[in-house]
């Protein structure tokens, strides 16, 4: 199987849906990104002991996915930098 390598979107990102450090929108992220078939190869967490703080993913989806993930969760994707499909 072919994947492709996205991040989530900036923190400077205007007008995206960010991730945060929550259950409720860590879940969702991962209940759509599982749906997806994805996998996650990193994470960021600007302050781990603030909640609420800021968290940016690195992941993997099978070719082709992204337009359905973005669609299905709402959180826009954008190409990592270094990477490509392989």
């Amino acid at each position: 199987m072919k994947y492709e390598y996205w991040q989530t979107a900036d923190y400077g990102a205007i007008d995206s849906r960010k991730i945060n450090l929550t259950k409720a929108r860590l879940g969702e992220f991962l209940y759509h990104l599982c749906k997806a078939g994805g996998e996650i190869y990193s994470t960021h967490v600007m302050r781990a002991d603030i909640e609420k703080s800021y968290v940016q993913f690195a992941i993997k989806l099978p070719e082709g996915k992204r337009e359905e993930f973005e669609r299905a969760s709402g959180f826009p994707l954008e190409p990592v930098a270094g990477f490509s499909s392989c």
